[in-house]
Formats: C-alpha cells, structure tokens, sequence
C-alpha cells in the first residue's frame, strides 16, 4: 500500500491526474513491487492504491504518504514487537491435528479387528488416505513458519525450540507412515490374529489422542509414551512364526513404538535402550515453553524448588565474591 501511495503521488505530480499518469502509476507500482519480491496480494494492494490516488487526489501531497507510514509503522511495532508470530504454537496446534487423525483411523481400524468385520476393515484402511491432507498442511505449515521467522524479530531470539520443533514435524510424519503399515499389515492377517492385535491398536490410538489433547503437557506426555509402551511391548519382540505378515505387522508395531517415543521427546539413546530391553521405562524431556515475545527465554519453566537452589547458589557465589574482593582491598591496603 505504501508503494502504491509513493508511485501514485509522483505520478500525480509528474504527469497529472489523467488516464496516461493512471496507467503509469499502476505499471510502475506492480513493478516495485514485484522487484522487491513481495507476494500477488501486496501486487495487488500496490496497484489499488496507485488508482485511488491518481483517480481521487486534486492534487499532489506528502501527507497521504505520511499517514500510510505512520499506519505501516504502528502494523510492524504490533505484529513484530509486541505479539510476534508464535511459531512453536502455530506448530503444535498442527501436529495436535495430524495426531489426532492418527489417533482417530487407528481407532476405527482396532474396532474393525475387534469386530471382524472385512468389508469395515477394508473401509478403514482406505480411509486412511485421509492422513494425507493433514501432514500436508503440517508441512506447509513449517514452511510459512520457516519465511516467518526468516522476516520477524523472531530470529532475535533462541531459534533452539524452533528448530527442535522442526525436528518434531519430521518425526511425526515419519509416525503417520507406520501407523499407515500397522494399520494395513493388521488388517491383512487372520481373524484370530485380528482380535488379538485390537486391543493393541485400540491403544496406541489412545495414546495419540492423549498427545492431541495436551502437547505442552510434560506429564501427558510421559503418560502417553507409558501407555504405547504397555500395549506395544507384547508384540514387538520377533514372532516365533515366520510368517512374512506376521513378521511385517511386528516390526510396524515396533516402528510405531519408537517414533512415538522420539515425537513425545525421549533421546534417542534411551529409545534404544528400550528397544534392547535395557531401561524399562524411558524419562521424557521437558517440552520447550512458548513465550509470546521472542526475546523472552526460551527454556523450559523450572520446578519451584530447582530455581529457588539456583538463586540460593547464585546467591552464594556472588556472597563469596564479594567476600573475596573485600579480602583481597584489605590486604593491598595493609601492603
């Protein structure tokens, strides 16, 4: 809009408010804008304000101009200085949406199964298609949220969580895929294997949608990961049939287990160690916090009782500077 302003107040005063100074203001103003690469919408807005000022204005004047400035001014304090962009947040309101797809068709598949029901399976498992829109507007999602914090004072700040948040989108496509092979390999075997894989589906669906429901939470998902756990271990070790299904349905339902672990935040030396049976039950990290001002800390809020020993110890250590100082002027002083 700005441009469009400038171009159409030059133009009125140059060439005067007429149909040549109209088509001059709107090709000169598109191409100022499309020079500094700006979007069709900003193109569009730049060639508008071009017209209205060559059409409306008596005369030509800075004041329009100035206004506009003080109007884009006050846009960029607001969007950029006081409520910046919240990527983490746009980021986990999109993974809670793919999740809870995930949680919903895994659902549906383990009732199937429960139920036997061939033709309901076979509907189930076409409809996971449906995952697909989902984690695309999951990955379109961490593409605007990477422009964004290219051109935001975002990138003032501890670009850490962020990118840790990346790494999160990737694990979590990585799960839509061995859900979508659980789901498929689960569906294809017998009925007696069929009822006794439910129950497991049934649950690992549960625990997506725990992780839906509640992503900032440390202890949901804690929660989640222990309930996956639970009802994956059974079946996750290798058949003693050699069936290839069988075998394939194993190693989905292992597959399922670790990327849930590595979405909810568990490292990926103790992932495996669970999976080589040596830690039993695997500590998820504090997920990282989402302030509303990007110069604002990034680390996760601690317990009361650590950051009370942390200022103690602070505390004590500026003690014993000072201590040291006053020593040390003391003895300069008696020399």
């Amino acid at each position: 809009m700005v441009i469009g302003i400038l171009v159409g107040e030059l133009s009125v005063m140059l060439a005067g408010a007429n149909y040549q100074g109209l088509a001059v203001a709107i090709g000169v103003a598109m191409a100022v804008a499309i020079v500094v690469n700006f979007a069709r919408l900003v193109i569009g807005q730049a060639a508008v304000s071009a017209i209205l000022i060559v059409t409306f204005a008596e005369e030509a004047g800075l004041h329009r101009f100035a206004d506009a400035l003080i109007g884009a001014g006050t846009a960029l304090v607001i969007s950029q200085l006081l409520f910046p962009v919240r990527v983490v947040a746009i980021l986990r309101r999109a993974e809670a949406d793919a999740l809870a797809e995930m949680a919903r068709m895994l659902d549906d598949t383990g009732r199937a199964l429960a139920r036997d029901d061939s033709t309901s399976t076979e509907e189930t498992v076409d409809r996971l298609g449906g995952l697909s829109q989902p984690i695309a507007d999951l990955t379109q999602t961490r593409e605007s949220s990477r422009r964004t914090v290219r051109s935001s004072t975002i990138r003032w700040g501890d670009l850490t969580p962020i990118l840790r948040e990346d790494e999160h989108v990737d694990r979590l496509i990585y799960l839509g895929e061995s859900c979508l092979t659980l789901a498929r390999t689960t569906a294809a075997m017998s009925p007696d294997e069929r009822h006794r894989f439910a129950p497991m589906v049934c649950e690992i669906a549960a625990a997506l949608d725990m992780l839906a429901k509640d992503l900032n939470g440390h202890a949901t998902r804690q929660r989640a990961v222990d309930r996956a756990l639970e009802a994956a271990r059974p079946f996750g070790g290798r058949p003693t049939d050699d069936d290839p299904l069988t075998v394939s349905t194993h190693l989905a339902v292992l597959l399922v287990a670790t990327d849930i672990m590595l979405f909810a935040g568990i490292d990926p030396h103790d992932v495996e160690g669970v999976l080589q049976e040596d830690i039993d039950r695997p500590r998820v990290a504090r997920p990282a916090a989402v302030p509303w001002l990007p110069w604002v800390s990034w680390r996760p809020q601690l317990p009361l009782r650590t950051r009370l020993r942390t200022w103690r110890a602070r505390l004590s250590d500026f003690v014993s500077r000072e201590e040291s100082r006053k020593e040390s002027s003391e003895r300069d002083r008696q020399r």
